[in-house]
């Protein structure tokens, strides 16, 4: 005849056994992962084919950054010529139309003054008429 007391202590046993067994197992496997690290990083360090290898693709990327900011600077001085050629041409176009606006101002001016000189020319023609004529007035 079996003792139930007996049957259960030994799976109880078995299980603590097993839980200090898996944590076991995981901490060796945390030491041995954390000393294959530590050795593959050795080999990266001294090996030269690593480190020519880290040095091409170093200076691939420094290349890449200088050609972008090279292309950038590039794109800047392009816009800042266009706008400067924008400005001058929207200046030339200013300076132009001030001076067609000047123009036709001294164009105007030129005009008024011809027929004032005509206006006046002919205001005199009429008041020598007029007194020519002794005022229109008879003398009766």
């Amino acid at each position: 005849m079996k003792k139930k007391g007996t049957k259960q202590n030994c799976k109880e046993e078995r299980r603590y056994l097993d839980k200090l067994n898996k944590i076991e197992r995981i901490r060796r496997k945390k030491e041995e992962m954390t000393r294959m690290r530590q050795l593959v990083d050795i080999c990266y360090a001294c090996d030269p084919r690593i480190k020519a290898f880290n040095e091409d693709r170093k200076k691939r990327k420094l290349e890449a950054k200088l050609a972008k900011q090279e292309a950038y600077r590039l794109e800047q001085e392009a816009l800042r010529l266009q706008k400067e050629e924008e400005e001058r041409i929207r200046h030339e176009e200013e300076q132009k139309r001030i001076q067609l606006e000047k123009e036709r101002a001294e164009a105007e001016k030129k005009e008024r003054q011809k027929q004032n000189k005509l206006l006046k020319g002919e205001r005199k023609k009429v008041r020598d008429c007029v007194k020519n004529n002794n005022y229109f007035c008879t003398n009766n």
